[in-house]
């Protein structure tokens, strides 16, 4: 199909089968990394039923050769078939796309940019406050990408999707950049995984198959374990339910029902209203929404149960390996890095020297592993962790890292599936393989009330290096080292610090030595304005 000017219904049902199938091979881990808009493990499932829904009414059709025709099925279907959060918006993409093929019995790749891009704007309009981070951002995104592909004069149906695709892909990997809730857990948006996941069935389906290959996981990190308070909340009632023949519009039912509950959704026509609300007070939802007209369709779902459900999911997903790692850091963006790197619980701080035996001891005792693996990253947190191993009589460890850059060295040599002495012995080790450059800069005011800034940097927490100006003390302190054992430069910058100080930083060392690799990393932390790993 990669050369076809036109796809019509059969094709359209065939790519959707695909996607579908291509989704169902990694329900599990989407479910498994589910945290928005309630962490209850079941998005992929959801996600997945409803596709189900799609295709089983779509089938029922006697002709499938018209793209309308197959569209508007699978609009239906899924609205019919919604469940959850992320279905009833799959439903409403559905049904966007639906709406922009009117009357097209076969589609052009111009066809298909305009129906995803119109897909993308009814699905907006579904929710009253729609939040950037989620499927939405991610259909918006592949609409845009799509519509960019589809100017161009050499193109196809094939070329669009993957443009479209790609764009959900890196806007899948950017959702925690925009929504906090994932940010803080260490993972990507499930809906926008799962979307992306179908959309790249569709698309291989379009390229010839999939045989011989599987499903991209974006991400396997398990959401993570943060030091903050727990907060026991009660999450309700997964409450959905059909109106058939409403006597109200839409907008009216969204108003009567908007006071009792979150994550409401309420969609479709007079004749069959979906409507979708996490409540403490179900019983009050179908007594109110019954005013409206016959309900059917119900289904209530207690979503602390879920949560429990899900939380136990991903201890048992810890439990197949030998040990789990607990590690200290005190930036946003760092505690993005040791998340990636396989910490199974990042504890954040605000000061490294608050930071009690008991706090760390309560999140080792939280893992599910008997083995643990404590990365204190700081000279404060040493002691600290050297308290903990006599408090549990779980085995663990203390690897003395000092300093972000041996911190993240050490989590690179961690593999979970090694055994825990290997791994404690391979940490050890890659304390060694790195220097570490810690800058901070101070204000002093002088004569005249002029305000003066110093630099003042580190190498190794030893020798030190002052001046006027980043590079200056950052240049200096690599002057010390020898340049032959020197092939990459990461440079993690702090809150205070700006990306085109970061830069312009990265530019000068380059200058220096440009036979090595600098990268940028936004460490967020509020201790050093830069750290410098120096391998």
């Amino acid at each position: 199909m990669l050369d076809r000017r036109y796809l019509d219904g059969n094709d359209i049902l065939a790519m959707t089968i695909a996607g579908t199938e291509w989704l169902e091979r990694v329900v599990p881990q989407i479910n498994a990394m589910n945290v928005y808009p309630v962490p209850d493990g079941d998005c992929g499932t959801n996600m997945f039923l409803t596709l189900c829904s799609s295709i089983e009414e779509a089938k029922r059709l006697t002709d499938t050769s018209q793209a309308s025709a197959v569209a508007f099925a699978i609009a239906r279907g899924a609205l019919m078939g919604a469940r959850g959060n992320s279905g009833v918006i799959l439903s409403q993409i559905w049904r966007g796309f639906s709406e922009a093929l009117k009357d097209r019995s076969t589609i052009s790749a111009a066809d298909l940019a305009l129906a995803l891009q119109k897909a993308a704007e009814v699905a907006y309009r579904a929710l009253t406050n729609p939040v950037e981070g989620t499927i939405l951002t991610v259909i918006k995104d592949a609409a845009r990408a799509a519509i960019s592909r589809a100017s161009d004069n050499d193109t196809n149906p094939t070329s669009v999707l993957e443009a479209a695709v790609l764009a959900a892909r890196e806007s899948v990997v950017n959702t925690p950049n925009l929504l906090e809730e994932l940010r803080e857990a260490g993972v990507l948006d499930a809906g926008g995984h799962g979307l992306y996941t179908f959309l790249e069935g569709a698309l291989l389906l379009l390229k010839g198959g999939m045989d011989h290959q599987a499903p991209l996981l974006l991400s396997t990190q398990l959401p993570r374990i943060t030091s903050g308070t727990t907060v026991e909340m009660a999450y309700g009632y997964c409450t959905q339910f059909i109106i058939k023949d409403c006597s109200a519009s839409v907008e009216e039912v969204r108003s009567a029902l908007e006071g009792l509950g979150t994550s409401l959704l309420v969609v479709g026509e007079p004749e069959t209203t979906k409507v979708h609300i996490h409540t403490l007070e179900p019983q009050e939802v179908v007594k109110v929404a019954s005013s409206f007209g016959k309900l059917t369709n119900i289904d209530i779902n207690n979503m602390d149960e879920q949560h429990q459900t899900f939380l136990l999911m991903n201890r048992e997903r810890m439990h197949i390996f030998d040990c789990a790692v607990v590690t200290v850091t005190t930036g946003d963006g760092l505690s993005r890095v040791f998340s990636n790197l396989n910490a199974a619980a990042v504890i954040q701080p605000e000061q490294t020297d608050s930071l009690s035996a008991l706090e760390v001891l309560r999140i080792v005792e939280e893992l599910p592993c008997d083995k643990v693996i404590i990365l204190p990253n700081h000279k404060n947190v040493l002691e600290t962790a050297l308290a903990v191993p006599p408090l549990t009589k779980k085995s663990v460890a203390v690897i003395p890292a000092k300093n972000i850059p041996q911190g993240i060295a050490a989590m690179i040599a961690f593999v979970p599936e090694k055994p825990y002495e290997a791994n404690i012995r391979e940490m050890h080790q890659a304390l060694d393989t790195v220097h570490t450059i810690e800058v901070a800069s101070s204000e002093s005011t002088g004569a005249n009330a002029t305000v003066q800034r110093r630099i003042t940097g580190s190498l190794n927490g030893d020798k030190r290096s002052s001046g006027e100006s980043y590079e200056g003390v950052v240049l200096d302190l690599l002057s010390l080292l020898d340049r032959h054992q020197t092939s990459i430069v990461t440079i993690y910058s702090g809150k205070k610090v700006t990306a085109s100080q970061a830069e312009h930083l990265k530019t000068k060392v380059l200058e220096r030595y440009p036979d090595i690799a600098v990268d940028i990393v936004e460490g967020g932390q509020a201790d050093w304005d830069f750290i410098i790993s120096v391998e």
